[in-house]
């Protein structure tokens, strides 16, 4: 199992319960100090932009009286004194996250089939000469504000354009709401529909009734009326767990949401770093929850904001109303006017003159409602999202590059870009497809071309009917007629529509440069040749293709030729004999003539990770690619954070990629397409871009939930979900694992490393196996002496949350120091182990290379300073849970500390541990729930009992062991019927019997059942006293059934596993297994354990009404 991974193992420490680990959650993936190369040195493309779905997914939230906006660059603004005609505004970055290994971020992404984009050598700065935009290989999430803030007082009338008005139809829409590319209204009665991109299900809205929306970046809320909060879409960092309670306002942002109680305080879920999710004390009338940030107004009329505050200073004054957006906000004073603040590179904050009732932030522009029932929009308007069409206004509401208002008539309108592909694939039937940036072609049966976009202002002027190939790029696109010429057509930068007047056999669009193949075999290119990506090499060619600032071809005998820019080898093109080739954004792919695809170049999201298997197709975009087997199935790999990567499982005819989505030819000739281009068309009536819609056209098709219980982790990332990272050892055969003791000249060991290794190894070995069913056996292959380290331990401390533990660094250096003595071949991991007497706690994350390149991962163990006891301290328990991690499984609990209320005259909180990943949560004990009680055996020899607040049991869930692998299929029961009796087995030996049953609620996530019985570590288990002693401490109080939720769409540390009972606040109303009699009612399931015959619990499962 050792070697290189491309791929590494997070940062996860354990800490007497402080753990962290560094996952940037805007790129689902994990980010590792010294595993993302920095290529300050990569070529710059002048003058080059482009604005992706990918770069700028900031989105607006909101509701009544709030806005929200997303996106986390870490990255000054750069100045746009004088953007070129194709600039929308700047590409963003993702903020480097906090955790144990700091990320390293890359400049400059140029897009495959699409437009080229700038890359400056220093992503700090700009050149203004140049227009530069900073941008970086991890793109990451950018969100842009949203709904509509409303002010108290609307004063007089401001006047709006001379244009006439537009006559909107009547129709009984209420309120509206926007997200980054889908949009929200709420019908009179209630009813809430939503539209727009919707690969998470945040355009599905649960049934009403609702008395206000909020639209986030890629989830949605609304405020029943009783006052709770229902939240859908994406979860992965907890934005649609809303706290339990009555609210009269919401506002959702990114990551994060916050409501207004009726008490006048503010309470926010989801991420909180830079505290963004923690709210001030006192009375608020207003609260708009922002990217990195939040604002409120205080009964006061004043604003507080709260979390990391980019640009600008929030003024002083008195206020009605707050819309905290991306990197600018706005607000809304008492006499009316608008005042704005932050990053106002394109005009965004520089409002009209003129009284408002609302105001509402996008991405790089803002909207206004004046008190005359018209709209103001100001800054970025070039896809026509500040382009509001004339009349009569109630409310407005601004996405990431659209806005929508609320006509006098209750009809919707909205203007500007809304989804990738505006109302979704064009239906019919069609003959090839290809992606382009903000638009996808498709060439019919007949002939004809059909191009979808959602810019009004940019649509392509299609050519007449006649033509055999169709080619798209970043904001054009070229097609082939029967005699061979070539026509492009759309935006034109540098000359990459002036087709030559020959006759081709082939043609290819990229960023701003075209080439193809003439009837003689010769490869032209036209268009922009900064990196000589137009200079097309001599000799007889068959095919080519066009990536970002690159091309590449297949000559006649097989062999590929690339040429361009070549930062990342993109244009470093193997040897052998290929039959077809796809050039990408800085990556390149081929089908060898074996059917085999290789690929070469940029591989940060593992797009050039090509699957085994024979292909017979192949795209590539910018961070993933897509293949068709030759059994017709579409296989992707790479960047999947919209879901662009999970191609469905049907037969397609070809496949075709872009940035944030995927699309495929179905064998019967329609489109089906995945990723951000997965859409839920708009409602009838709804006035759109000018044009009145006609209710849907295609339908998305719809999760198949009820049928799979392995849902669907997010790539790359450490999920509860399935598959495991393809960093991860095989969870079975033998791990062989190095272990290293290292001790300090400040910190020495007076003690031999057998003595510390009998503190924690034979514990390690026999749990794993245990908890394995024997599949896994781990070979320890210690070397028998301590290793002094260079420096003091002080010198290897860094801060980690609120105390500080070694780094990694100390990792590579044991290695180092134990080359000489030590055999590194066949290991798998390396454990650094190092003074009990003076360290304690593990951390797991980084990788060593062990000789020749071998690189494999490494966890250390006594990693953090402790206030000293005497002697030696076991650390068994904390190894096992460290190894678990390097085996590719989450942590359980919150990374973020828990709050929990004072308990009156003297009552304690108990918490309930389950599983070597700390699934946890507090209850409050009561006169029928156990309370566990410990033993204590003084140094004297004396024994006594004493009530603990802890009650650990920690036999591994069977969750946990079926991602291993470690239960069969024929182990676990997946549930899919109204209703069910069976019975399960103990979890620590099951026999073969059912071991788990799980309820398939989405697809993300799972209703768990298992059966805990007081043996294994479910016993109680000791711990040495410090000055002598041991407690015997309680491990499972009582037997039954523990019954948890999985929601596989959450990554480490924000709880992707949570007890049944547990609604956010880590608390329970009572110890949480369920004895015979017992029965709970779990997402419109009722579970109920009727019988326990020693050996076996019975349980029944009903669906209710609600399920």
């Amino acid at each position: 199992m050792a070697g290189d991974r491309t791929a590494k193992t997070p940062a996860l420490v354990s800490n007497g319960g402080i753990r962290s680990a560094n996952l940037d959650y805007g790129r689902d993936r994990i980010m590792v100090r010294g595993r993302q190369p920095v290529h300050a040195g990569r070529p710059r493309a002048r003058r080059r932009w482009r604005l992706s779905g990918r770069m700028l997914e900031c989105f607006v939230a909101a509701v009544v009286l709030a806005t929200a906006c997303g996106g986390t660059p870490d990255e000054e603004s750069v100045g746009l004194e004088d953007p070129p005609p194709s600039l929308s505004g700047p590409e963003v970055e993702p903020e480097t996250q906090p955790g144990t290994d700091v990320a390293e971020v890359v400049p400059g992404e140029a897009e495959a089939d699409d437009a080229a984009v700038e890359v400056e050598d220093d992503p700090g700065e700009a050149e203004a000469d140049d227009a530069a935009v900073e941008v970086e290989d991890d793109p990451g999430e950018a969100e842009a504000d949203d709904d509509a803030v409303a002010g108290d007082d609307p004063g007089e009338a401001s006047a709006q354009d001379e244009e006439p008005a537009a006559e909107f139809p009547d129709d009984d829409f209420t309120a509206i709401a926007t997200g980054a590319w889908h949009s929200c209204a709420l019908r009179e009665g209630g009813r809430a529909e939503c539209w727009g991109s919707n690969p998470f299900g945040q355009a599905e809205a649960p049934e009403g009734p609702f008395s206000a929306l909020a639209g986030g970046e890629r989830h949605s809320c609304g405020l029943r009326l009783d006052g709770t909060v229902e939240c859908w879409g994406n979860n992965e960092v907890g934005q649609t767990f809303a706290p339990t309670g009555s609210f009269t306002a919401l506002s959702t942002g990114w990551g994060h949401s916050c409501g207004l109680r009726a008490d006048g305080s503010i309470e926010c879920w989801g991420i909180n770093w830079d505290g963004r999710a923690d709210p001030p004390e006192g009375r608020f009338s207003a609260v708009s929850a922002g990217d990195e940030s939040s604002c409120g107004v205080r009964s006061d009329g004043s604003i507080s904001c709260w979390g990391r505050l980019h640009e600008g200073q929030v003024p002083d004054g008195q206020f009605s109303a707050v819309a905290a957006g991306y990197r600018h906000s706005c607000a809304i004073r008492i006499d009316g006017t608008v005042t704005c603040w932050g990053d106002g590179q394109l005009g965004q904050t520089t409002p009209p003159e003129g009284r408002f009732e609302s105001v509402a932030v996008g991405l790089f522009h803002s909207c206004g409602l004046t008190v005359d029932g018209g709209v103001d929009c100001w800054g970025d308007d070039w896809y026509g999202q500040g382009g509001a069409p004339p009349g009569r206004y109630e409310a407005i509401a601004t996405g990431q590059l659209h806005s929508c208002g609320l006509a006098s008539t209750g009809a919707v309108v909205c203007w500007g870009r809304n989804s990738v592909l505006g109302d979704g694939a064009p239906s019919g039937q069609f003959t090839a497809i290809d992606a382009g940036a903000i638009h996808l072609c498709g060439l019919r049966v007949d002939g004809s071309l059909s191009c979808t976009d959602g810019v009004p202002s940019h649509r392509l002027e299609i050519p007449e009917d006649g033509f055999t190939a169709v080619t798209t790029g970043g904001w054009y696109a070229c097609g082939l007629r029967p005699d061979g010429v070539a026509s492009c057509w759309g935006v034109d930068v540098d000359g990459e529509t002036m087709v030559p007047p020959d006759p081709f056999s082939t043609v290819a669009a990229g960023g701003w440069h075209s080439c193809g193949v003439r009837t003689d075999g010769m490869i032209i290119c036209w268009g922009s040749n900064e990196y000589g990506q137009s200079d097309a090499p001599g000799g007889q060619a068959v095919d080519v293709s066009v990536g970002g600032l690159h091309s590449c071809g297949v000559r006649s005998d097989g062999t590929i030729t690339c040429w361009g820019e070549n930062s990342y080898g993109q244009s470093n093109a193997p040897g052998g004999s290929f039959r077809a080739i796809a050039a990408g954004n800085y990556h390149s792919c081929g089908i060898r003539t074996d059917g085999t695809v290789t690929c070469w170049g940029e591989n940060s999201y593992g797009q050039s990770d090509a699957p085994g298997g024979s292909f017979r197709a192949i795209a590539a975009g910018s961070h993933h690619s897509c293949g068709i087997r030759t059994d017709g199935i579409a296989a992707c790999w790479g960047d999947n954070v919209y879901g662009q990567s999970d191609a469905p499982a049907v037969q397609f005819r070809a496949v075709t990629v872009d940035w944030d989505y995927s699309c495929g030819l179905l064998a019967d000739g329609n489109i089906d397409c995945w990723g951000l281009a997965e859409v839920v068309n708009p409602p009838a009536g709804l006035v759109m871009n000018g044009a009145v819609t006609e209710g849907v056209v295609t339908e998305a098709e719809p999760p198949a939930y009820g049928g799979d219980c392995r849902p669907p982790g997010v790539q790359d990332g450490v999920t509860a979900g399935f598959p495991l990272p393809d960093w991860a050892p095989e969870p079975e055969g033998t791990l062989r694992v190095a272990v290293l003791f290292v001790d300090f000249d400040d910190a020495p060991a007076d003690h031999t490393p057998q003595q510390e290794a009998e503190l924690g190894l034979p514990f390690i070995e026999e749990v794993i196996q245990s908890h394995s069913y024997r599949r896994l056996d781990v070979e320890f292959v210690p070397l028998d002496r301590w290793l002094r380290a260079e420096h003091g331990h002080s010198h290897y401390l860094e801060d980690l949350l609120n105390t500080q533990a070694i780094s990694a660094d100390i990792d590579a250096e044991a290695v180092q120091l134990a080359a000489p003595y030590f055999d590194f071949d066949g290991i798998d991991t390396v454990m650094v182990v190092m003074p009990s007497s003076h360290l304690f706690g593990g951390a797991a994350g980084g990788w060593v290379d062990t000789g020749h390149g071998v690189e494999v991962p490494s966890l250390r163990l006594n990693a953090f300073p402790h206030d000293g006891w005497d002697g030696m301290y076991p650390w068994g328990w904390v190894g096992t849970h460290e190894l678990m991690h390097i085996l590719g499984l989450a942590d359980m609990y919150p990374f973020e500390p828990v709050s929990l209320p004072e308990l009156p005259g003297g009552e304690t909180w108990v918490r309930s541990a389950f599983g070597m990943m700390s699934l946890f949560a507090y209850y409050r004990p009561t006169a029928t729930d156990p309370v566990p009680t410990a033993v204590v055996h003084d140094a004297d020899g004396s024994s006594r009992t004493e009530s603990v607040p802890d009650a650990i049991a920690s036999e591994m869930l069977a969750w946990s062991r079926w991602q291993l692998g470690w239960l069969d299929e024929d182990q676990v029961l997946c549930h899919n019927e109204p209703q069910a009796s069976f019975g399960l087995a103990p979890v620590a030996d099951p026999g073969r019997g059912i071991a788990m049953a799980a309820i398939p609620l989405s697809e993300y996530e799972v209703i768990v059942l298992e059966s805990r019985r007081k043996m294994g570590l479910d016993l109680s288990y000791e711990d040495p006293l410090p000055g002598g002693g041991r407690i015997v401490m309680p491990g499972l109080l009582t037997e039954g059934v523990l019954v948890y939720t999985v929601d596989a769409s959450i990554l480490s540390g924000d709880m992707p596993v949570r007890l049944f009972d547990d609604t956010g606040d880590f608390q329970v109303t009572g110890y949480p297994i369920l004895e015979v009699g017992d029965q709970v009612t779990v997402r419109g399931y009722k579970i109920a354990v009727v019988d326990d015959s020693g050996t076996t619990h019975t349980v029944t499962v009903s669906r209710t009404a609600d399920g």
